[in-house]
């Protein structure tokens, strides 16, 4: 979304956990990263979001002002909480969908960091985790009861975190729907989505 954001030309690949160091040429270990005109490879979103920022300076900016990459940097924070309730909510709906190549290890690695099965997480900690998901995404309601985007009269950066997290969780899981969430929430997820398909987000 931030290339989109530019309007910079882009393609994406599809790349797999276990594919991530060849295409990466083993810089990184995490999606996402990117392969500029530059010949540069940078990973990490809010780094990627840093580097076109100051790359491509007569394209949009992504954070407006200093006070509105604050502001995205606290929501890029505050999505990352969001991320341990999203886990164990579908946890095993996201080893569902995942591609053969890439079950083993996706088992095998989060296992072993949650110490159980991916099964007995999501069953055992779904509930839970939902309540504490909805209870979270309260700040962006009340944030969004006054603005009609996070980064304010338009869509920023900030904007784009959120909606990558909460569009992240609708794919993989049914459990937590977009009519589940504050009316505030709903309205703002709902004019991004209209503008951004699935392949750009």
């Amino acid at each position: 979304m931030a290339l989109q954001h530019k309007g910079l030309p882009f393609t994406t690949v599809d790349v797999g956990f276990t594919e991530i160091d060849e295409a990466s040429q083993g810089l990184f270990h995490t999606l996402p990263f990117i392969h500029d005109d530059h010949n540069r490879r940078i990973g990490g979103s809010f780094e990627i979001a840093e580097y076109l920022e100051n790359a491509y300076p007569d394209t949009p900016s992504l954070f407006s002002s200093q006070q509105g990459k604050t502001l995205a940097l606290f929501f890029e924070k505050w999505a990352r909480t969001l991320h341990t309730d999203i886990a164990r909510i579908a946890i095993f709906d996201i080893f569902n969908k995942l591609k053969d190549r890439d079950k083993a290890y996706f088992r095998a690695s989060r296992e072993k960091a949650l110490g159980d099965s991916l099964e007995n997480v999501q069953s055992n900690c779904q509930s839970a985790s939902t309540a504490q998901l909805t209870d979270k995404l309260q700040l962006l309601e009340q944030h969004l009861k006054d603005l009609p985007f996070v980064g304010g009269e338009a869509p920023l950066y900030a904007d784009y975190i959120v909606y990558g997290t909460l569009k992240w969780l609708f794919t993989v899981s049914e459990n937590v729907k977009l009519t589940h969430l504050g009316p505030h929430i709903q309205a703002w997820y709902l004019q991004l989505d209209s503008k951004h398909s699935p392949n750009e987000t």
